[in-house]
């Protein structure tokens, strides 16, 4: 059965084969130890780290506590070694990943209801966040410029875009941070029905991954579509108008 890949940043190929062929050949276009730099191509393995984090919970986060970077890089110096990308975190320090494993893998349903419940956790915060953005830099009519273009935006035609960590990022930061190598305690989670999303039936979890999401994440305004999918786990960029939680 061909089975389509769907990246978070909209991304996505109609079978694995197409996806993979995607990752390939950008591995192609760079030399050994040359930095990714291209935005789409950095989004793209950003996206493709989060996919592979939500699937292989055993062992440490590939993404770590923030993205600085990708890389091309062998295993060792010698010419027949596997090429192969690396994902350089925030702190200096580097680990290697698999294009393949990561297409491949199926992000679980108990990780993805995890990270449900950890979107329910923080939706007044960023509710809130948005409405102090209007605040401290909107102009007479309450709009704010979005970082991406400098046009204006009403309250309704913005988003927050987290930057650095993404928010699926920080989700799987937290989890590890938290022991919980598949998701979360038994009956900790709600289950998704009519409609609703899932959320924390413990609060005290719920209160500790408002905490963690709050000291780790960086925001910026930016206008809702497709032209902010670009923006997401990006090399730390300068925040023009930072918005505090």
């Amino acid at each position: 059965m061909t089975i389509a890949v769907q990246l978070s940043n909209g991304r996505s190929w109609p079978s694995h084969r197409a996806s993979l062929a995607h990752f390939e050949l950008m591995l192609k276009r760079y030399a050994d130890n040359e930095v990714v730099d291209d935005a789409q191509d950095h989004d793209d393995l950003a996206a493709l780290i989060e996919r592979y984090d939500l699937a292989i919970t055993a062992g440490p986060a590939k993404a770590g506590t923030g993205i600085d970077h990708f890389e091309r890089r062998r295993y060792a110096p010698h010419v027949g070694s596997t090429a192969t990308f690396w994902v350089v975190h925030t702190h200096g320090d580097a680990v290697d990943f698999s294009y393949v494993v990561a297409v491949r893998a199926q992000p679980k349903s108990d990780a993805q209801q995890f990270a449900c419940a950890c979107w329910t956790a923080v939706q007044p915060i960023l509710l809130e966040a948005q409405k102090r953005a209007i605040e401290l830099y909107g102009d007479d009519l309450r709009r704010v410029p979005c970082e991406l273009t400098g046009n204006l935006l009403t309250f309704e035609e913005a988003r927050l875009d987290h930057v650095g960590m993404s928010f699926a990022q920080i989700v799987v930061s937290f989890r590890a941070l938290r022991g919980w190598s598949h998701g979360a305690p038994e009956a900790s989670i709600s289950a998704l029905e009519n409609g609703q999303a899932a959320a924390f039936t413990d609060s005290a979890i719920a209160q500790a991954f408002a905490r963690y999401h709050n000291a780790v994440a960086k925001l910026r305004v930016v206008a809702k579509g497709p032209n902010h999918v670009v923006a997401t786990g990006r090399r730390d960029p300068k925040i023009r108008r930072p918005i505090p939680l």
